[in-house]
């Protein structure tokens, strides 16, 4: 037996759809001018339609549907009505064939390329399932956008060894976001004065905390139950261990960066304290990438504070990886772009660089000001 032919309603024309649903509904009629029970739902899964749809063509062809003999099926549009067509589906393919592949992975990038509203793409998606792509990508050719958009096209290119990165991105390519941070070659002069290294600040520090098991715990602690305590202001959750019951002391140890011991300052000296070592020049950067409506002029401002923080925050961390407690001469610059047709394409860019140094107290640097040496070469 040949194969049973598989029915796409999607082949179909408007007119050949609403011709299909009333032949399919004139079986599915009772005596009294009404469709049976659950005949709407067939129609609306057998023809993709919804259910409300499928009630509004039995309700316009009702006669028609019912009585063959003296109504006829009429499926033209008044005369005049619908607006016109400005783009056909045929001159937006041949429109976005031309666009180059990393900006046909969105309808928004689509949009700012060839200059097509959204909504039209959208519409000839809906009605074709899918819109060009890359011949590059043939696994990807029958793809809709839908889908496609999810993966990024670029291929992101290996941080050099003395840099370390960190990206941010969100899922559908609309907005992303790299953090990258590293150090310039330079000569490190010997210290003038003796630091104890526990003197420094650390990225992992480990710090030892006591406390006592609450009274609601009248049982001896299984090792499950957990309790709540607060540590400079931030909530923390603790296990409780075994045996332990109300009024118990126990402690637990948490690990923590100091990365807000180290001083940091536009100037290239702390008051009151002296520099006893210098570091080779830090820096860092962070690059955002978003969409934003051009009417939203503020968008790019109420971003650049949070962004430098950030960078601040990626020098504070390789400042505490020399082993320095201060950065100085820190300074910031901020580049701002905007493109796209509409400029609803957004690019800030935060960089910032400075001198990692170790600084004593002026007490503390003249009664060691003993150390000398040549310099040690670095990186």
């Amino acid at each position: 037996n040949p194969p049973a032919e598989i029915f796409d309603p999607s082949t179909l024309s408007q007119e050949q759809r609403q011709a299909a649903i009333c032949e399919f509904l004139s079986s599915r009629t009772n005596d009294v001018g009404r469709i049976n029970k659950g005949a709407a739902d067939e129609v609306a899964k057998k023809y993709g339609i919804s259910k409300s749809g499928a009630s509004a063509i039995w309700r316009k062809h009702k006669l028609a549907i019912m009585h063959p003999e003296k109504f006829k099926l009429d499926f033209s549009r008044k005369k005049g009505s619908g607006r016109i067509c400005k783009w056909s589906a045929e001159e937006v393919l041949e429109k976005v064939k031309n666009i180059e592949f990393p900006y046909r992975q969105s309808l928004r990038s689509l949009s700012d390329k060839t200059g097509i509203p959204r909504t039209t793409l959208h519409t000839i998606l809906k009605r074709n399932g899918q819109l060009p792509y890359s011949k590059r990508r043939e696994r990807r050719a029958n793809m809709p956008v839908s889908v496609a958009h999810e993966t990024r096209s670029e291929i992101p290119v290996p941080p050099h060894p003395s840099q370390s990165k960190s990206a941010e991105g969100v899922l559908n390519n609309q907005r992303s976001k790299i953090v990258t941070g590293g150090s310039l070659q330079g000569v490190i002069y010997p210290s003038r004065a003796k630091v104890p290294e526990e003197n420094l600040p650390s990225l992992t520090k480990e710090t030892t905390y006591e406390v006592t098991v609450p009274e609601s715990v009248l049982e001896p602690s299984d090792g499950s139950i957990t309790m709540g305590c607060v540590i400079n202001g931030k909530r923390n959750t603790v296990k409780i261990p075994e045996g332990l019951q109300k009024d118990d002391t126990f402690t637990f140890t948490r690990t923590h960066s100091e990365t807000g011991k180290v001083f940091t300052s536009t100037l290239f000296s702390v008051p009151e304290m002296e520099i006893v070592q210098s570091k080779p020049i830090i820096w860092s950067s962070v690059t955002y990438d978003f969409y934003k409506k051009s009417a939203d002029q503020q968008a790019m401002g109420n971003a650049v504070g949070k962004l430098t923080q950030e960078a601040q925050a990626k020098i504070l961390e390789q400042v505490v990886e020399h082993r320095c407690n201060a950065c100085l001469g820190l300074s910031f610059n901020v580049t701002t772009d905007s493109s796209g047709e509409s400029g609803n394409r957004k690019l800030i860019i935060v960089t910032a660089h400075g001198t990692p140094c170790v600084v004593v107290s002026t007490a503390t640097a003249s009664s060691n000001n003993d150390a000398a040496g040549k310099p040690q070469p670095f990186g």
